[in-house]
């Protein structure tokens, strides 16, 4: 019995008498140590998870037949996952025989990476990994199965140019990024191409084949034997959810997601992976799905409606007392997700290294000075992995979904023991930083620094926006928020409200530029501060260029919106002339060099630009398109820079010459250097023959009048 005590012996703690309970029962069962399972590991493990020690105890031989296979000490690869599953049916034909089966194999390797994992003999992203190829191999291999009975009753799909279809599995959430927990739902999206008719003796709608198909697949991964569960199957983030067909075809589909598709579903296709159907999905990728994701400019618009959706979490929390869940909770696995999320959303579509479903593959690349700070990047990572790992422990205890922190002395006891930690109060402590660092970091990416809303000022414009504009009225409110030429001003924003540039804006764009001008005058107010002769009408004007400039596409004043030094730095280089302000009127791109401290910080040098652009070249992969356009931004932006730094007097003339120079030769070797690599990849390389023999020609750039100097 837990806890009892023996006369003269101490007594024992719940978690200790628990494990070694469980020791005595598999050694009843016929359990025996060995030279590869010692008695150590084995209480190790069992301390940590009821469910390895029952599924030992089921099969007594289990944990040393995987020792003596050198399974304990080593990952396996996918396709040797995926050759177990399909090796299932060959062994067995009918269903009952091949569900039983493929609940065995999943039993066996959940024991050998959760076995692995306690003993920590393997790093978090290969668990995440292997938990995930496992699902992936279950899938494929019941799909297989469920096709076997299917075919020979009404035959098989085609397309109308002849071509056999499949169903598209797509995997979501995280394991469409590879990295499943211990026991999670799997959530699937199920797809296939076209309409039609399959080609047996009694034919069928392809959608009435693919929902056949889908139905099984669920059924056969989803149903409890005597054997148990594969996985959890949930099917709701497909199209209309629940009342939804459970199969689309993709051109259903994309009318969905052009007419239909939410904000929401933008994050979730981010982690959208094809399982099955991978070619065909390849072309729906390209042409639908990587569209509606990323946005080919900046997206800071994003944030408007994250911020809805924490904030339906965070009711759901309340209303759910999930205080102490790690996933939902605050500082959980979720804001981690989201701050990535976002800022995928935000520049991936400029930024293809960006698209990928991997949070633990992509985080890393978000460290830089217009994403997330170096220290960031470092605190979020340590935390993920504390999270996940501790995620993983409290479900490898009784293989069930579960996020909540245990209230119980033995559950308490046992989660401590598993992560490596001295006891709950040690455990707690650790947690409790790693929350804070990530809501920290969630709140700076979310609301700014500090955690509140980017500089909303005390007074509004509300004025402004009546049926009637009233000037006076108007200028009232303009006086409010400090700026002293308020009549002025009035006039200046009444002919902005009464532009055709205004009337081409759509609702989503008035709200966003209402919610941008009252900030902008309380910067324009705080700028020129006591000195109205610094022009403060001069100023606005040159702003509201700008704003009517970048037109239609909003995403740019979301991003004033969203960034408070961002929109302060817009104001100073404003002050500064036209120069500057025409410059980012004819190049609204460039609003995203303010999100740089150094534009204002530090003087640029030939190494910093050459980093840059190596960067933004980097981010333009292979396509000749973009490392063209990557070429012309970096000019763009150093020049901007450039021109800055000249026009503050940070930089004398001579290094403005410098610089200037360093970026016509930095495009030069570049444009060069892509030059030779196309030509050379059509026309083969040019060579030449000298007193030395044959030798590969090169080009020399010989630079005249100023830049020659």
């Amino acid at each position: 019995m837990p806890g009892r005590t023996v006369a003269g012996e101490p007594r024992l703690s719940e978690l200790r008498a628990r494990t070694l309970d469980l020791l005595a029962r598999w050694r009843d069962a016929g359990g025996s140590v060995s030279a590869r399972v010692s008695t150590g590991d084995l209480e190790r493990v069992f301390a940590a998870s009821e469910f390895i020690a029952e599924a030992a105890i089921r099969e007594p031989a289990l944990l040393n037949d995987l020792a003596a296979n050198g399974e304990l000490g080593r990952a396996r690869g996918a396709s040797e996952i995926q050759g177990s599953a399909m090796a299932l049916l060959e062994s067995d034909d009918d269903e009952a025989g091949f569900m039983n089966a493929l609940r065995r194999l999943r039993r066996r390797e959940l024991v050998r990476i959760g076995w692995r994992d306690l003993m920590g003999a393997a790093p978090l992203a290969e668990v995440l990994a292997e938990v995930s190829d496992l699902a992936d191999a279950a899938i494929t291999s019941a799909l297989a199965f469920a096709s076997r009975s299917l075919v020979p009753r009404y035959g098989q799909p085609h397309s109308t140019a002849g071509e056999l279809q499949e169903l598209v599995v797509l995997a979501m959430g995280k394991l469409g990024g590879r990295e499943l927990n211990f026991s999670s739902d799997i959530d699937l999206v199920l797809l296939y191409p076209e309409a039609g008719e399959t080609d047996g003796r009694r034919p069928i709608a392809h959608e009435d084949y693919f929902t056949r198909l889908g139905q099984a697949l669920v059924r056969l991964l989803n149903a409890r034997t005597a054997e148990g569960f594969v996985f959890r199957v949930d099917l709701r983030l497909r199209p209309f959810g629940d009342s939804g067909p459970l199969v689309v075809n993709f051109g259903a589909f994309e009318e969905y997601l052009q007419k239909h598709g939410r904000d929401w579903e933008r994050y979730a296709y981010v982690k959208a992976r094809a399982i099955t159907g991978v070619s065909a999905y390849r072309e729906l990728y390209d042409e639908v799905v990587r569209p509606f994701v990323y946005r080919r400019y900046l997206d800071f618009g994003v944030f408007e409606s994250l911020r809805d959706m924490k904030e339906m979490i965070v009711r759901e929390v309340a209303r759910r007392d999930l205080q102490e869940d790690i996933k939902l909770g605050p500082g959980g696995i979720r804001e981690i997700e989201f701050i990535v999320q976002a800022q995928q959303l935000i520049r991936g579509g400029s930024e293809p290294s960006l698209q990928t479903p991997s949070l633990l593959t992509v985080l890393p690349r978000l460290q830089g000075a217009k994403l997330l700070p170096a220290a960031a990047v470092v605190e979020l990572l340590d935390a993920y992995e504390f999270l996940r790992r501790s995620e993983n422990r409290l479900q490898m205890v009784a293989d069930q979904q579960t996020h909540a922190l245990p209230a119980d002395e033995l559950g308490r006891e046992r989660l401590a023991a598993a992560m490596n930690t001295a006891g709950w109060h040690e455990f707690v402590q650790l947690l409790g930083a790693k929350r804070r660092f990530v809501t920290k970091h969630f709140n700076d990416v979310v609301f700014g620094p500090g955690g509140r809303a980017t500089g909303v000022p005390v007074a509004t414009l509300e004025s402004l926006w009546t049926e009637e504009p009233n000037t006076e009225a108007i200028a009232r409110d303009i006086a409010r928020l400090g700026i002293g030429e308020a009549a002025a001003a009035a006039g200046l924003l009444v002919e902005f409200r009464q532009s055709a540039y205004f009337r081409r804006l759509d609702e989503f764009g008035r709200r966003r530029v209402a919610t941008l001008l009252p900030r902008l005058l309380s910067e324009i107010a705080a700028a020129v501060g006591g000195d109205r002769a610094a022009g403060e009408l001069s100023l606005l004007a040159r702003l509201i260029r700008i704003i009517e400039a970048i037109g239609g596409r909003t995403a740019y004043l979301a991003l004033l919106n969203e960034n408070a030094s961002a929109l302060a730095r817009l104001v100073s280089i404003c002050r500064l002339g036209d120069y500057l302000a025409r410059q980012v009127a004819a190049h609204p791109l460039l609003l995203d060099e303010l999100l740089d401290s150094r534009i204002f910080e530090t003087l640029p040098d030939r190494e910093q630009f050459r980093q840059e652009l190596a960067i933004r070249l980097e981010h333009a992969g292979v396509d000749e398109e973009r490392q063209v356009d990557a070429l012309r931004h970096f000019r763009r932006a150093a020049i901007f820079r450039i021109a800055m730094q000249d026009l503050t007097g940070r930089l004398p003339l001579m290094q403005v010459s410098d610089r200037l120079t360093d970026v016509a030769e930095l495009i030069l070797e570049q444009a060069l250097l892509l030059a030779w690599k196309q030509t050379v990849a059509i026309h083969g390389e040019p060579r030449c023959v000298d007193a030395e023999g044959p030798r590969g020609a090169r080009v020399a750039i010989v630079g005249y009048g100023k830049l020659g100097g």
